[in-house]
């Protein structure tokens, strides 16, 4: 009698799951339709970007077409990540540039649905931003409005202005105000900046609060890391906190800006 009540539990869940994969087979299930939020995404060749990837039936199949442009690392929905993602994501692309510029295309086919994604990734130059949190300059201001300093790597340099509460992240090409160039010597010992743009022509030392911050904005701007004996290795990781602060060489100039690891500027600006 016992062996016959296991017999027929096993039947029972066979009989379950049977029916599920059928509904499975027959499309019945409703995993939400695969997809991404943008068709174009920009990142820097120096460093990172994260692309969420939403709904499908997480058996999903990603193709890289130029991977001398970045390495691409894809995290599957497990609960490790569940608590992270946002909700119905399923997937998560991890792209690291390989300081090269260029375009490319990535394809998402998911195995069960037979739905295809594509989007296409535009590779730029490296760049930095600073947030300015602490001034004395008339015109690379900490607030009301707060100035962002952006420089890339061919060395132009941004001025942007941000309303006061607003974040870094809502950054648009409008908010653009000036742009110029910078020049850095000195690097091995006391970095030095120089900034023209059309309302700022100042000569600047530079001071980084660890030195993860320094070499993470060298190897952003894609500097020579023989240039600096703090940078060890192109792998560079986020330092936490990284500050710089600025100084006049000739003046009594006085700036300490946040530099922001994760600021994707607007799309079409490099």
């Amino acid at each position: 009698m016992k062996r016959c009540r296991i017999n027929c539990f096993f039947f029972v869940l066979s009989a379950l799951l049977f029916a599920s994969c059928l509904k499975d087979t027959f499309g019945e299930y409703d995993y939400g339709t695969l997809h991404v939020e943008r068709d174009l995404y920009e990142m820097p060749c120096t460093g990172t970007l994260n692309v969420p990837v939403y709904e499908g039936s997480r058996r999903m199949l990603v193709t890289l077409n130029d991977c001398t442009l970045v390495n691409m690392d894809v995290r599957k929905y497990s609960e490790i990540y569940s608590t992270l993602w946002e909700p119905n994501q399923t997937a998560e692309l991890r792209l690291t540039g390989k300081s090269k510029q260029g375009t490319t295309a990535i394809s998402i086919y998911d195995e069960r649905t037979t739905e295809l994604v594509a989007f296409r990734l535009r590779v730029t130059t490296g760049y930095v931003a600073m947030l300015i949190t602490e001034s004395n300059h008339p015109v690379l201001t900490a607030n009301s409005p707060q100035a962002l300093l952006f420089i890339d790597g061919d060395m132009n340099a941004y001025l942007f202005h941000i309303s006061t509460l607003s974040s870094p992240s809502k950054l648009t090409a409008a908010d653009l105000r000036e742009r110029g160039t910078v020049a850095f010597t000195n690097l091995t010992s006391e970095p030095i900046m120089q900034i023209k743009i059309e309302s700022v022509n100042q000569v600047l030392s530079m001071t980084f609060n660890s030195n993860p911050a320094g070499s993470y904005f060298y190897h952003m701007l894609g500097l020579d890391k023989s240039l600096t004996q703090s940078m060890q290795s192109t792998n560079i990781e986020v330092p936490k906190d990284p500050v710089i602060e600025l100084k006049g060489i000739d003046s009594d100039v006085h700036i300490k800006a946040e530099l922001l690891t994760s600021l994707v500027i607007p799309s079409g600006l490099l």
